[in-house]
């Protein structure tokens, strides 16, 4: 299991309990996700000091660091062939990143405020996002094409997946933040 904390850190616990978690310590600030690779083989954490990092799955060497967010990082994940990660800032964007760093990311924007989740489906093709804004938005994981807005809430939504068929998605809003931080508005350029 992999837990982001409030301290800066990423931990690799035993899913039986035995053992000390692996402490990953890289951020320099709070931890607001993480996740495995689907192989098991890297962890991708997000953070409030604008950063993403992806970490060998046992700690060992220093983690390859994605900057490119102007703002705090609320949500990562990889794809489903483990090749790409998505990230969801407060600087209104998903980005789409090479998981062995090359290359710049593709940014998607269209949300007005904070990004709070955003998770690729079951075949990577297409991407879902959870705004600040109410909404919940598919995009093509190519970026081609504006987003499709599915629907909104009355508050931000803090989360978003598809079902494990790709047929449906689920989001969940809420009316009031709870804390990984309030989602900030989007910034001036």
């Amino acid at each position: 299991m992999v837990s982001a904390g409030d301290d800066g850190t990423v931990r690799l616990w035993h899913a039986d309990g035995t053992d000390e978690p692996e402490i990953l310590s890289d951020h320099e600030r709070r931890v607001c996700a993480a996740s495995f690779s689907p192989d098991g083989r890297q962890v991708v954490s997000a953070g409030a000091d604008w950063s993403v990092r992806l970490w060998r799955d046992n700690g060992t060497g220093a983690p390859l660091i994605l900057k490119g967010h102007r703002g705090w990082v609320r949500a990562a994940s990889f794809s489903p062939d483990g090749r790409r990660v998505v990230t969801a800032g407060d600087d209104s964007t998903v980005r789409l990143w090479h998981a062995d760093g090359t290359d710049e990311p593709l940014i998607l924007r269209g949300h007005e405020g904070g990004v709070l989740a955003a998770s690729f489906s079951p075949d990577g093709t297409r991407v879902v996002s959870a705004g600040g804004d109410g909404t919940v938005r598919l995009w093509h994981a190519d970026g081609t094409d504006e987003p499709e807005i599915l629907g909104s809430h009355e508050g931000g939504v803090w989360a978003a997946s598809f079902s494990p068929d790709g047929t449906r998605v689920i989001s969940r809003g809420r009316t009031t933040p709870f804390d990984c931080g309030a989602p900030k508005a989007k910034p001036s350029p």
